[in-house]
């Protein structure tokens, strides 16, 4: 293996038959892998630390190997999104600056229930008394879930871990087409996407120079 010449890239997700699909605009080496209880893998996944942990020696290895941190990317999808940027945060902070690959991944757990019932922003009609029950039972199953899912310890908190990793060793994707209003059928593109804590941050950014003359 040559380590260092390209890059290397450890996916986070599979179909539903195990085989990962990616496609390479760039010579590159994709790693796929099992989580514990996945496919053909033995074992039983109890908390979200643990497939963080399963991660971890993929990288460990390829850093075994010689490959410079910076020559791997954790990509991931959704779910998978969630784990890849939580360990990229923890490889953060073991002074480990791998890069990672957000895909239409969501913010938190909490966060992606309360989006599947919470109305969509370009169909809610505010005269409808529907927009404001749903809100209001997006609200409670937040309030609810927010706490079972911290002791739990499946909060899945991204956004968090999203903050931890530097702009130049992170990106994100998602479905947003404001011109023909399409946008994901599964993460909430203004509640739950990681894309609107990014559009949460830059509008503050714009608000507080506005601000300052």
């Amino acid at each position: 293996m040559k380590c260092n010449r390209y890059p290397i890239l450890i996916s986070i997700r599979i179909d539903e038959k195990g085989r990962v699909r990616l496609k390479f605009l760039f010579p590159s080496t994709a790693i796929c892998f099992n989580y514990q209880g996945g496919d053909l893998s033995r074992g039983f996944l109890q908390t979200q630390n643990q497939m963080i942990e399963d991660v971890m020696p993929q990288v460990e290895r390829l850093l075994d190997l010689g490959v410079k941190p910076e020559n791997i990317c954790l990509d991931g999808m959704c779910i998978g999104g969630a784990v890849a940027t939580l360990a990229t945060a923890k490889l953060h902070e073991d002074q480990k600056p791998v890069k990672l690959n957000n895909e239409r991944s969501f913010r938190s757990l909490p966060r992606l229930g309360f989006g599947f019932i919470a109305p969509d922003k370009n169909n809610m009609n505010w005269l409808n008394p529907m927009t404001y029950i749903r809100y209001l039972g997006a609200g409670l199953v937040y309030v609810i879930t927010w706490p079972l899912t911290v002791l739990s310890g499946w909060s899945m908190d991204a956004a968090s871990a999203w903050e931890k990793i530097p702009e130049q060793d992170k990106i994100y994707s998602m479905v947003r087409d404001e011109q023909n209003q399409q946008y994901d059928e599964v993460v909430h593109d203004s509640i739950s996407s990681i894309g609107s804590l990014v559009d949460a941050k830059r509008a503050h950014i714009i608000t507080t120079l506005n601000f300052w003359p």
